[in-house]
């Protein structure tokens, strides 16, 4: 009987304890590793997110390369029972738009980086709101293309700003991004069709 007691408390402790973390999902944690692998995303922790389009096209800003669902606080590309932030489609996939119950927008700050930006410094820059953001040309966006050297980098001093709030004060989840770049990979080699790589970086504000 005492074993069969000591046997159902350590269950009730389990379940107590995944309960728990589940309900840390979003919350201001310290980020967690196990095996490796972080399991959530801590406050002001620089995260390295990237994927691969789940189809292959040819090359150019017309063709069809998927959606890609992806949750930052996971991190990685949102599957069954995760929380979609970010959804990416578009050319490459290297357009952004926010998921159900979160804002998008961008802030332009110059003299600063992602590690040094905080609430501070976006709460005094004047918040755009889009809902979606992609090559910086014609209309605002998070990438810029060189022709010359035919490399995607960031636009210079501006920060996306993901958010769960009707204002940024009014959030309490603030995420801050930025792009890395976008390459392609000829998939399969000699079909003529390309996936796209895109590469991203992201801290949790709040």
């Amino acid at each position: 009987m005492k074993n069969k007691f000591l046997k159902l408390t350590g269950v009730a402790a389990m379940a107590l304890m995944v309960f728990a973390a589940c309900s840390k999902k979003d919350a201001s944690n310290p980020s967690l590793t196990v095996n490796g692998t972080v399991a959530y995303v801590g406050i002001d922790s620089i995260v390295n997110g990237a994927f691969t389009t789940p189809l292959a096209d040819a090359g150019g800003s017309t063709g069809n390369w998927g959606t890609v669902s992806y949750d930052l606080f996971k991190p990685g590309v949102a599957g069954t029972g995760d929380t979609t932030h970010l959804i990416f489609d578009g050319a490459w996939c290297g357009d952004v738009s926010p998921g159900s119950g979160r804002n998008l927008g961008y802030v332009d700050v110059s003299g600063t980086t992602l590690a040094a930006i905080s609430l501070t410094t976006i709460g005094g820059a004047i918040l755009n709101p889009a809902s979606k953001l992609g090559y910086n040309s014609g209309s605002a966006g998070w990438y810029g293309y060189d022709l010359s050297t035919h490399q995607v980098a960031p636009v210079s001093g501006r920060y996306v700003i993901l958010y769960n709030g009707a204002s940024l004060a009014a959030s309490s989840v603030i995420y801050v991004l930025q792009i890395t770049t976008i390459t392609y990979t000829e998939t399969p080699t000699g079909s003529g069709l390309y996936k796209g790589n895109v590469s991203f970086k992201y801290k949790r504000l709040k």
